[in-house]
């Protein structure tokens, strides 16, 4: 594991590189990205970006979305809604897994170009996007009625 100096280091000198992972939906298009804006972005990279990104992705980002994230938002949801809504804090982590998935074939594969894997990962980008922004929904509805209930208790 990367110590919290080797990642910050690590996270600079990604942070010039438009990364594939980080980009949001509606900013340059419906799609985050396309196969042909990954081909740019990866070329961008060079040789040492691009082995830097894939021990970001390994890393940081995988272990972020399979463990920290899902469990963040579990405990959080959990704590406003009864029932089966705390298995939704899981579909961001799913989306988030399959992009850093794609996004892993496509460092292996270059300079091979995968439109196919570069239209799925730019799709599931979106779908992580949206699930978060999903999330966090439930999470601020959750919270104003949770302050209302309590409003309405004083009343």
């Amino acid at each position: 594991m990367l110590s919290s100096a080797a990642l910050g280091d690590l996270n600079s000198r990604l942070a010039p590189h438009r990364i594939l992972d980080a980009r949001f939906p509606f900013a340059d298009g419906i799609l985050p990205w396309t196969p042909q804006s990954a081909d740019t972005a990866l070329r961008a990279l060079e040789a040492e970006g691009r082995a830097l990104y894939h021990r970001y992705l390994l890393l940081f980002d995988l272990p972020f979305s399979v463990v920290i994230m899902p469990a963040c938002f579990a405990a959080v949801l959990s704590s406003l809604w009864q029932g089966q809504w705390v298995l939704v804090a899981f579909v961001p982590a799913v989306f988030d897994t399959v992009e850093n998935t794609f996004v892993l074939v496509l460092l292996a594969q270059h300079p091979a170009e995968n439109a196919t894997l570069g239209w799925l990962g730019g799709l599931s980008t979106l779908f992580k996007w949206c699930s978060v922004v999903a999330v966090l929904a439930l999470i601020a509805i959750g919270l104003v009625r949770v302050v209302r209930a309590k409003y309405q208790r004083r009343i």
